[in-house]
Formats: structure tokens, C-alpha cells, sequence
């Protein structure tokens, strides 16, 4: 699978040359195939042994098995009624996910906070019959705005449509985006 990730991105789509013409940056796909470049040439030794970068990780399973066992204890034994409802599974499954960004995990958390703490508690019967359609035609609404975005602004322009503001421009200055590292490394010591 990752192989044919990789290969339809660099050489059909050829997503990693930066003057492409169609500007295509998949990132669920650069997320495969940095992950097969850490597994398949680096490793899980060199990572996570003992004295590697990311040795402390490896204590992560741990807490993960441990945390559920809590949130059950809190439930069954406390019988603390915010743990009720209450699934750690989903929080930390959602901070898995390399692609997203900073604005879908807040745009997220405010109109769950909405649908799920307000208008479930104050207007029930409304939230029971309309809040599926509502999160559909959500959906619906941001795909179809994509479509038209791509449609009447990038097509007709031959996709060299370019606006200038701080949103499509921040991402420049970068570590990522200017091939630099936060912190310096020496060639001889490596990662």
C-alpha cells in the first residue's frame, strides 16, 4: 500500500515538485511515506531503544493501557458523574490523525460544545430530530464549497489563481516549509 501511495505521488501526480503546476500537496500521502521512511530505513531500534530520540515514547503504551483502567475505576467505583459520559478512546484517538491541523481540532471543539453541552441539554427535542441533518448539511456545505472554490477560481485560471493574505502565506515561513530544523544537528552525532 504505501509503495503505491508513493509511487502515484511522486510520478503520476508528481506532488513533491514545488513548481508543479496543479500545486498538489497531499498530506495524509506525505504522512505515508515519511512513516515508511522512518520504519523501513531508520527503525524502531534506533528510535525507541534505549538512548534513542524517542526512547521516553515507549512509556506511552503503558499510560495508555493504565488511563482507560482509570476512567473505569472513576465511573464504576467514585460513581463521579462526569466520567459518564466520558470516552478517552476518542480523545486520544482524534490527536492521531498527522494531517489535521490546529483550526479543525478548535472549529471541532466549538460546535460540539454546542451541539452536544447546549443545545442537547436545553432544547432536546430539536437536537433529537435535527441534529444528524444539521451535521450532514455541514458537511455537504464545506464539500460543495470546495468544489466551487476549485470550479469558478482555480480551473478557469489554469490553477495559478494566487491570493495574498496572512492565512495563504504564513505557512512560508516555516520550519517545515523552509527546510530548516528547530534545533541544529551535528553530522557526526545525527538525528
Amino acid at each position: 500500500m504505501t509503495s503505491v501511495q508513493t509511487g502515484t505521488q511522486q510520478w503520476l501526480l508528481d506532488a513533491g515538485d514545488p513548481n508543479q503546476k496543479g500545486r498538489l500537496i497531499c498530506a495524509a500521502q506525505q504522512v505515508f511515506y515519511t512513516a515508511s521512511i522512518l520504519w523501513g530505513v531508520i527503525g524502531p531500534k534506533i528510535q525507541f531503544s534505549k538512548g534513542g530520540m524517542q526512547e521516553i515514547q515507549v512509556y506511552g503504551l503503558v499510560a495508555g493501557a493504565i488511563a482507560p483502567l482509570l476512567v473505569w475505576v472513576c465511573r464504576r467505583k467514585f460513581r463521579i458523574q462526569k466520567f459518564r459520559r466520558f470516552s478517552l478512546l476518542f480523545i486520544l484517538n482524534s490527536t492521531g490523525i498527522p494531517p489535521a491541523t490546529g483550526i479543525s481540532y478548535s472549529s471541532w471543539f466549538v460546535v460540539a460544545f454546542l451541539f452536544h453541552s447546549l443545545i442537547r441539554t436545553r432544547y432536546y427535542r430539536w437536537w433529537f430530530r435535527y441534529s444528524y441533518i444539521t451535521g450532514a448539511a455541514l458537511q455537504t456545505g464545506t464539500m460543495i464549497g470546495a468544489i466551487l472554490v476549485f470550479l469558478l477560481l482555480q480551473l478557469p485560471k489554469s490553477s495559478t489563481l494566487e491570493l495574498e493574505w496572512w492565512g495563504n502565506t504564513v505557512w512560508k515561513k516555516t520550519a517545515d516549509a523552509l527546510g530548516t530544523s528547530y534545533y541544529p544537528t551535528d553530522p557526526s552525532v545525527g538525528f
